[in-house]
């Protein structure tokens, strides 16, 4: 017998992109033409417009005429639904096995889907999403940094102290307009993040792909509360699910044009962030995800765990509030103890101890 292993013949999966805009005329139609540019052609995109009120709508739909690609639709909300809205929009009229989630001021490299699905196609560990590293650019497109902090990658080792050096083959050359890196091999490196390692391991949503079974799971019933930083929400849930795969190449473009509803402030290098993200707000959204976990826990827990599930609504629903959010549904109680000690301690202590 050959020692050498025959290849695996196989079909590849269909990838979705879902593009939301909301007044991005200016930069939507560069976003749609990175997306046609990729080098993995088994695609699909649905642009959705977020009932604009410049001329993105026709923009789009007149490009997409133009060039005439049976890959791309455009659909119009008739009523602003913001970020979370229109991604439910773009996602139930997509079908793909792995899904993308851009925004329309954001761009792809070319070899984005390619790369993404050869991670989650890795031979090691599956996870619900993977992330990759971004350029940051201005608002004319032109690169202003080459990393983000958030991201968890390789960097050069790192020595005690504050001092980290930065070994030669990762500083940029520029050569007239064009920078490259000359090893762009180490930029391939992929990491797998264990869901038990809780926190911010990305960068944002244009820089992900998720797998489609996990967003059935997560996708919100009401989107109302998610109208901005839908991003978030769904990668704290579809972490705490299934871990994240990290990708240290640049695939993405993340510009920052200081007219988003989050990337706001300037580019001041080290790990400060693009925007502020207010406490109450991540605490809103913890809320969102265990509210959404009670609501579906019969459809989740046989998939997740009684126990992630026990954890996730612990971490959004405080404890005063617990009786009433589970109002109604007994099997979410079962998880905190009998009808009686559950009764006792959240439906008296602990309220009890709040107002004291």
């Amino acid at each position: 017998m050959s020692d050498t292993m025959a290849p695996i013949v196989g079909r590849l999966p269909i990838v979705s992109v879902v593009i939301t805009n909301y007044n991005y005329s200016r930069y939507v139609i560069e976003a749609i033409e990175s997306v046609r540019r990729q080098s993995y052609k088994d695609f699909h995109c649905v642009i959705v417009d977020d009932c604009s009120t410049d001329n993105s709508f026709k923009v789009i739909t007149e490009f997409l005429l133009q060039v005439n690609d049976d890959r791309f639709r455009c659909i119009r909300l008739g009523k602003n639904q913001g970020q979370m809205g229109a991604i439910k929009a773009g996602f139930e009229n997509t079908s793909g096995i792995f899904v993308t989630l851009m925004d329309a001021d954001d761009l792809l490299a070319e070899e984005f889907l390619a790369s993404h699905l050869s991670v989650h196609l890795n031979s090691s560990y599956s996870a619900a999403l993977s992330g990759s590293d971004t350029y940051q650019i201005d608002s004319d497109g032109r690169i202003i940094e080459c990393t983000f902090h958030t991201l968890v990658k390789h960097r050069s080792n790192i020595p005690g102290g504050p001092i980290k050096p930065i070994r030669s083959e990762e500083l940029a050359i520029i050569d007239g307009n064009t920078l490259t890196f000359p090893h762009r091999d180490l930029n391939l490196l992929a990491c797998y993040i264990d869901r038990q390692f809780d926190g911010w391991h990305v960068v944002a949503m244009s820089s992900l792909m998720f797998r489609r079974d996990v967003l059935e799971f997560i996708m919100p019933t009401k989107s109302e509360a998610l109208r901005i930083c839908a991003d978030f929400y769904l990668v704290t849930f579809a972490h705490a699910i299934g871990g994240t795969l990290t990708i240290s190449k640049n695939l993405s473009f993340f510009r920052l044009h200081r007219r988003n509803n989050f990337s706001f402030h300037p580019a001041l290098g080290g790990p400060h962030s693009p925007g502020f993200f207010p406490e109450e707000h991540r605490r809103r959204i913890l809320r969102e995800i265990a509210r959404h976990v009670i609501s579906n826990y019969d459809r989740i827990s046989p998939s997740i765990g009684r126990g992630l599930c026990k954890n996730l609504i612990r971490k959004g629903i405080p404890r005063h509030q617990m009786f009433r959010e589970t109002k109604g549904v007994p099997n979410v109680r079962a998880l905190f103890g009998s009808p009686k000690v559950f009764r006792l301690k959240y439906g008296v202590l602990y309220p009890l101890l709040k107002r004291a």
